[in-house]
């Protein structure tokens, strides 16, 4: 028997097979598995129908009765469903309609569609009748259109970095230029104070107030003032002209070989053999001068050997330095400060050196040691200890011998004084240590280090700071008319 096809249950009348799909779940598979049934169905078809060739029933009756079959079925306006075929047979229900031929029924969830069998005759030998089946032309099913896949990401090319176009630098300002701040010279510690000869020495032995005084001490203290009135009225300080420059030389200094004559004293009878031997070898630095003035002094000293070489009227002639006169102390440290006669620049025979008020003694705020005099009239062919010579020419009443040592009484109390710095300075010294008159000179002075090296260094002038640059008038305050005469015989 022919298989017969039912609507399938739940199936709606009238509606497409597409819809139905479409409310199914799995559409997509079940139009797939329908494709393949088809290519199946039409292979059995074409095989059964090749077979029926001989049974009489002509393919053009088949093919009308179909056809009749589907135009009944438009006019009572519907069909019914194939049921799903099975390879068995007949189903249960319903009457069976044959398929057309080449026809496979479609529908969701249809199987292989069995290939149609011939009638068979009915048991009276009469023919049956078939009642013309409806059927509905089956619809391909639709391609639906392969699932667009999402288009690949295509990795980000990587773009050159794009070139800027440079930016238009402004002209960098200039900081300002601030006007540099003065520094102040950083002060530098002050040297030791310069400490010549032995502590017996009569520099370095301060005066008692016990020591015994000149029998003719008021006589020579007016004579001072006589001469302090006559010349000038000030009792001077000598710092660049009439002074003495000190040249500190080191161990290793080159030494030069000065002649002991030259134009300004010629020595027709020849150099004094004694005078010649202390200048053989003389450490004088190649850019040394002497004072200003007609003296023409100049001080060598040489602490690591205590060597001391004083020396008058120094020039430098032919190529060569030369001295008149002057003298060498071998060991400075132990001397008494005295060269023996008739050695030495000074025209006693007392060291100049030690007598000076030198620039560390004003820095560190005391003077430790004896003074230096200088005086216009000094007395003719006499002198006292410690002087052991003159060039004094004077027969004056108020002349004074060289060697004689005045002090500042020593009850007077200087601090009532109000006297400048400096000057109670000095006055003080004269209190302690006493001035003793040693050379003869224009005024009544006393006698300072000379600047002049550091000068032509490039410094200032010291004493503008150190004695307030007033060295004529430092002195007006000091009551030269408390002094007192020390007797020469008093060695202390």
């Amino acid at each position: 028997m022919r298989s017969a096809r039912l609507d399938p249950p739940g199936s709606r009348r009238g509606e497409s097979r597409l819809s139905r799909a479409r409310r199914r779940p799995c559409a997509l598979l079940t139009v797939l598995f329908l494709c393949a049934a088809l290519s199946v169905g039409a292979g059995v078809a074409s095989a059964r129908i090749a077979g029926q060739t001989g049974s009489g029933a002509p393919r053009t009756a088949r093919t009308g009765r179909a056809s009749a079959r589907r135009a009944h079925c438009r006019r009572q306006h519907h069909c019914h469903k194939p049921p799903r075929s099975s390879r068995s047979g007949g189903s249960s229900g319903g009457k069976g309609h044959p398929a057309s031929p080449g026809k496979s029924p479609s529908g969701p969830g249809a199987g292989s569609t069995a290939p149609p069998s011939e009638p068979e005759a009915p048991a009276s030998g009469a023919p049956a009748e078939e009642t013309p089946a409806s059927s509905v032309p089956s619809e391909p099913p639709k391609e639906e259109a392969p699932a667009k896949e999402p288009p690949k990401k295509e990795a980000p090319k990587e773009e050159p970095p794009r070139k800027e176009a440079p930016k238009e630098e402004k002209p960098k300002e200039e900081p300002r230029k601030e006007p540099p701040k003065e520094e102040k010279p950083k002060e530098e510690a002050p040297a030791e104070p310069l400490r010549l000869f032995s502590a017996e020495s009569i520099y370095n032995q301060a005066l008692p107030a016990s020591a015994p005084l000149a029998s003719n001490s008021s006589q020579l203290v007016s004579a001072f003032q006589a001469q302090v009135s006559r010349y000038y009225g000030h009792v001077v300080i000598n710092t660049t002209e009439w002074s003495t420059p000190v040249y500190v030389v080191g161990a290793g200094a080159p030494t030069y070989a000065l002649v002991g004559e030259s134009s300004i004293c010629p020595r027709p009878e020849g150099v004094f053999s004694g005078f010649q031997a202390q200048i053989e070898a003389v450490p004088i630095p190649a850019s040394a001068e002497p004072a200003a003035g007609t003296d023409k002094e100049m001080v060598i000293w040489q602490p690591s050997t205590g060597h001391l070489w004083e020396l008058w009227r120094v020039l430098q002639e032919g190529g060569h330095w030369t001295a008149c006169w002057g003298g060498e102390i071998a060991d400075a440290h132990t001397s008494d400060g005295l060269f023996p006669a008739p050695y030495g620049a000074s025209a006693s025979g007392l060291s100049l050196l030690g007598g000076q008020i030198h620039l560390e003694d004003l820095e560190h705020g005391a003077i430790d040691h004896a003074l230096e005099l200088l005086m216009p009239d000094t007395l003719r062919s006499q002198f006292v200890w410690p002087a052991n010579r003159t060039d004094g020419e004077s027969e004056d009443a108020d002349s004074i011998p060289e060697g004689t040592r005045f002090r500042l009484n020593p009850s007077l109390d200087l601090s009532t004084l109000h006297l400048s710095k400096p000057a109670l300075e000095i006055a003080t010294a004269i209190q302690r240590y006493g001035m003793i008159l040693g050379d003869t000179a224009g005024s009544v002075a006393l006698s300072a280090q000379d600047p002049t090296p550091l000068m032509r260094e490039g410094k200032a002038d010291p004493y503008d700071t150190l004695l307030g640059g007033n060295t004529y008038e430092l002195l007006n305050a000091v009551p030269w008319s408390q002094l007192q005469v020390v007797s020469s015989t008093y060695h202390g």
